[in-house]
């Protein structure tokens, strides 16, 4: 069976969830959420969304099958697109639209390593230095893309499994 090429789908949703995912961390930096590990876990929610959708139309395009290696390279570069797209959303907000962004979130980050008892004022600092170098963008980007990069690769694979589903098994 021959089947489409993932190239379409993977830029179309890609970017979707991209947006998606930017927009809803800024909302949760816009109102002081982003410390909020429930909220931050809804981000996940939206990239699995995502991937489902996009592996739900492919399948769609494809007699209702998907291979498990084609569903690995789809939702990797699908999932690579949104990490793409979200990181260089994210960085124009806290670097030109919401300049003081960056040290709210140092703020916070102090607050919550203050909090630990087990955290000396070294560490801390040293912590916080590490943190601060992290966020400026030429070294906060390449490093989205990293993370972004194992993230898909790690959500592809499982979805892909979940997903999969070869010629070979019937209709």
């Amino acid at each position: 069976m021959e089947f489409t090429p993932i190239r379409p789908t993977a830029l179309k949703y890609g970017p979707i969830i991209g947006i998606a995912s930017a927009a809803y961390g800024i909302v949760l930096i816009a109102t002081n959420q982003f410390g909020n590990t429930g909220l931050g876990l809804l981000a996940y929610v939206i990239s699995i969304g995502g991937l489902v959708l996009t592996f739900m139309e492919y399948k769609k395009l494809n007699q209702g099958f998907m291979p498990f290696n084609t569903g690995f390279k789809l939702g990797f570069v699908t999932s690579f697109i949104a990490s793409v797209v979200s990181v260089v959303i994210s960085q124009v907000y806290t670097s030109l639209i919401a300049p003081g962004t960056t040290e709210k979130v140092l703020e916070f980050t102090r607050i919550k390593l203050e909090e630990n008892p087990a955290m000396t004022e070294e560490a801390i600092d040293m912590t916080m230095g590490i943190t601060e170098k992290m966020m400026v963008p030429y070294i906060a980007i390449p490093v989205g893309l990293v993370t972004g990069a194992i993230g898909a690769a790690i959500i592809a694979l499982i979805m892909a499994a979940i997903m999969k589903k070869d010629p070979a098994q019937g209709a």
